[in-house]
């Protein structure tokens, strides 16, 4: 019989993937393609759905280009993505506005008087709890602002079901995105009551139709085929959340199995079973893995690398990342007394605070750049030591994936911090591994959880226990000074907002 190949998409935050894998689920090619993000006011976070899909098609005829004879035996697509935001179409699938990004804070304001009670519907409904980069109040924030848009919004989508739908002409989404919010997540059904309490009555059929990440969601178009260079007729499976997809495939379908994605969204998750699954803690959110009845405890901050690149950008242009590392290293924990909040974008998790904002403590004049930017690296694994300080105990070993867990030092970081070892896998792309391996189990007689194996590691980061207590200690002051930062917080919020803050 002849080979086949199937063809995976993982649209990130700032970059888009594509990559070829075997019937196996080996990757034998990959291409990529960065993204321009655009934040026209304070608080936004936009993307050009266009310029996404015309990046998709472009990253897929270099593939073609490069994989001719293989490209005729393509078997199944499968696309990831960014999760939240709102991705409006209008009744003939085009984009209505620029996608609004789950990072966005624009919908605060709207949940100052509500929000309590939308977050106990929530926990009631089995339902994520709302934060302002969900898909229902983006688009109470839509409707409030841009009725015209509003008005011609016919569907809100996820990313990657932007992408499904230029592919197959078809608007669906899949559990583990849909889950995000207005799901119960236990019963895999849309809960339409929230609506009329954000003021969306008769928004019920906005929401597409949903189904299983490995479920046939359509097949490709022949204006699809046209536009990508993939064979018309190809079915396309439903696809998943980016958190999902990377679990998926790092291996991580079984309880108590956790891992850290260090990205755009510093995301950290625990596997659950059905039974494990309790709403009551309204830090985070459960999601659908996109392994059949396994779930996902997530912790996802609203702030991950792109803090990162602001301290390298604005204290180390265009210096080694090696030279940086070195200088970092030479550090002591504390960074000299330098305290390094890194909530440029707001927070999510483990608290919810959109007003929220970075801030540096404890400067003085024996202060270097270098102090700075480890203080800014101490401030995400502090957020992160954060995170799993509100998930359920874990008792294995952490897996680390992710564009940062590239830096040993930021991964040996983690290990100190977390007083835990560190696992970062062996295999590159994870998150296009697990579309992969969702693609492998649909055209297989393997269930995805047979299917999916954990992936060997790289390196184990074992933590240094000394260093362990002294973030422990700082731990304490990072705390204490976010609780401190509140009322500035929203003092400046208010100032930035025109209102009276007496």
């Amino acid at each position: 019989m002849d080979d086949v190949y199937f063809l995976a998409i993982d649209a990130g935050t700032t970059r888009i993937k594509a990559g070829l894998f075997s019937e196996t689920g080996h990757l034998l090619d990959l291409v990529k393609a960065d993204v321009e993000i655009a934040r026209p006011f304070e608080g936004a976070c936009e993307v050009d759905m266009d310029v996404v899909w015309q990046s998709v098609c472009r990253l897929l005829r270099d593939l073609m280009d490069r994989n001719a004879e293989r490209w005729t035996r393509l078997s199944g697509v499968g696309v990831t993505g960014q999760g939240d935001g709102l991705w409006p179409v209008d009744s003939s699938g085009k984009a209505v506005r620029n996608a609004i990004l789950w990072n966005d804070t624009r919908t605060k304001h709207l949940l100052l008087d509500e929000g309590a009670a939308l977050e106990q519907f929530c926990l009631e409904k089995g339902m994520t709890p709302l934060f302002p980069g969900a898909g229902p109040l983006l688009l109470k924030w839509i409707k409030a602002y841009e009725p015209d848009h509003f008005r011609r919004t016919a569907r809100v989508l996820h990313c990657k079901d932007w992408i499904n739908l230029k592919l197959t002409g078809r608007a669906t989404t899949d559990y583990s995105d849909a889950s995000t919010a207005l799901l119960n997540v236990l019963n895999k059904e849309y809960v339409f009551e929230l609506l009329p309490l954000l003021g969306l009555e008769g928004c019920a059929e906005l929401f597409p139709p949903t189904y299983s990440s490995t479920n046939i969601c359509g097949v490709i178009t022949s204006r699809a085929a046209a536009e990508t260079g993939v064979p018309a007729g190809v079915p396309v499976i439903g696809g998943a959340i980016d958190v999902a997809a990377v679990a998926a495939g790092t291996g991580a379908v079984n309880p108590g199995q956790a891992l850290t994605i260090v990205g755009t969204t510093l995301c950290n998750e625990l596997v659950l079973n059905a039974e494990q699954v309790d709403h009551r803690d309204l830090r985070g959110s459960v999601l659908c893995h996109l392994v059949p009845e396994r779930y996902l405890r997530v912790m996802a901050t609203s702030n991950g690398t792109a803090v990162l690149d602001w301290a390298r950008q604005t204290f180390a242009p265009g210096l080694p990342f090696a030279e940086i590392e070195r200088g970092m290293a030479s550090l002591p924990v504390g960074s000299d007394g330098v305290l390094f909040h890194p909530y440029f974008y707001g927070e999510r998790a483990p608290f919810k605070n959109a007003s929220a904002r970075g801030g540096f403590y404890g400067l003085s004049a024996q202060h270097t750049p270098m102090h700075l930017l480890r203080a800014v690296y101490e401030g995400l694994a502090l957020s992160l030591y954060d995170c799993y300080q509100s998930l359920p105990q874990v008792e294995k070993d952490i897996y680390i994936a992710g564009g940062g867990a590239a830096s040993d030092f930021l991964c040996q970081m983690a290990a100190d911090c977390l007083g835990r070892s560190v696992v970062r896998p062996a295999a590159a792309e994870l998150g296009l591994n697990g579309i992969a391996q969702a693609l492998c189990a649909t055209f297989s007689a393997e269930s995805l959880r047979e299917h999916a194996s954990a992936v060997p590691p790289e390196h184990i980061f074992t933590p240094d226990l000394k260093k362990h207590g002294h973030y422990v200690e700082l731990y304490v002051l990072f705390v204490q000074m976010r609780k401190a930062s509140e009322d500035y917080w929203l003092g400046r919020e208010k100032r930035l907002q025109g209102l009276d803050i007496s």
